[in-house]
């Protein structure tokens, strides 16, 4: 492998890769097209003053479409002007992994407390019913009487009528009164 420029910054790599460009020859949308890139994608990258930034999917497959590849070497210059600076990892794990990564703890996801606790349910229904005013509770409390009333007699219909459908009919939850009950 012959290389074809040395980087060591990010406009190195802008610089070499517009060269690459031009040293193949090819339209900008021909190589939009080959690296599966959005139209104008790959002038918006190494165009002269580049608008967008190489990133984990245009960098792949720009490469790729210019048939070319990074390389990752020991710069000896580089390393000869920082190497008294760099100390040793104090963890000694650190140096044995084989992938470079750190070690960590997975995160378990918590179960929410009430998800399946149906005596937290209770004690928050029971807290709700307290916040409300007394007239609010009996209004509620009288919707209930109502609906379940109201439910009994659209069955009884039913059942006289021998209709199959066994829906009864809608009740309004904020009416005082029940428009369906027939004692009223």
């Amino acid at each position: 492998m012959e290389p074809l420029h040395f980087i060591r910054t990010y406009d190195d790599l802008h610089q070499a890769l517009r060269a690459r460009s031009a040293s193949l020859k090819v339209a900008r949308e021909t190589l939009d097209e080959i690296a599966g890139l959005g139209n104008c994608y790959v002038n918006k990258l190494i165009g002269p003053t580049p608008i967008k930034q190489l990133g984990k999917i245009s960098l792949g497959a720009l490469l790729g479409a210019m048939g070319v590849m990074l390389v990752l070497v020991e710069d000896p210059d580089a390393l000869a002007r920082v190497g008294k600076r760099l100390k040793k990892a104090r963890n000694a794990k650190l140096g044995k992994n084989t992938d470079g990564t750190v070690p960590t703890r997975k995160r378990r996801k918590r179960k929410p407390y009430w998800t399946g606790n149906s005596d937290w349910g209770r004690w928050m229904r029971k807290r709700a019913i307290a916040k409300q005013s007394a007239i609010t509770r009996s209004k509620l409390a009288r919707h209930a009487v109502n609906a379940r009333w109201a439910r009994l007699r659209a069955l009884k219909r039913l059942a006289h009528n021998g209709s199959g459908n066994c829906t009864p009919p809608p009740v309004d939850p904020l009416c005082d009164h029940n428009p369906h009950d027939v004692r009223t």
